[in-house]
């Protein structure tokens, strides 16, 4: 498993780069840790990854393992919607998303009429 140390540095001073470069040099579907003393080192992490699609767990002394994953990262399993027809019963998960934009996979369904 690869292995990032951020030390005291957050993501929000530009730690990101170093989890994206550990994360570009992966295989998919591979884990890397990423450990720091950065207060809110997880939760940074966590919504960093939500933005590229990587799956995170929690791992030893506030450090995360980040899954890489593979093909379209976040936008796997998402749905577009139809940019010219109508559509008569749109998936619930849709909502109110306009027409020809991309819905993503877990997306909250909503139930109009």
């Amino acid at each position: 498993m690869r292995e990032v140390d951020l030390g005291d540095l957050g993501l929000d001073r530009g730690a990101y780069l170093l989890v994206k470069r550990a994360l570009r040099d992966a295989p998919p579907g591979s884990e890397v840790k990423v450990r720091g003393s950065s207060p809110d080192l997880f939760e940074s992490v966590r919504a960093y990854c939500r933005t590229q699609g990587h799956a995170v767990t929690a791992g030893d002394q506030g450090s995360a393992i980040v899954v890489r994953a593979a093909g379209q990262g976040r936008l796997a399993g998402a749905d577009v919607t139809s940019a010219s027809d109508v559509v008569e019963r749109p998936p619930a998960r849709w909502g109110l998303a306009a027409r020809g934009a991309v819905v993503e996979a877990g997306a909250l369904s909503f139930d109009f009429r």
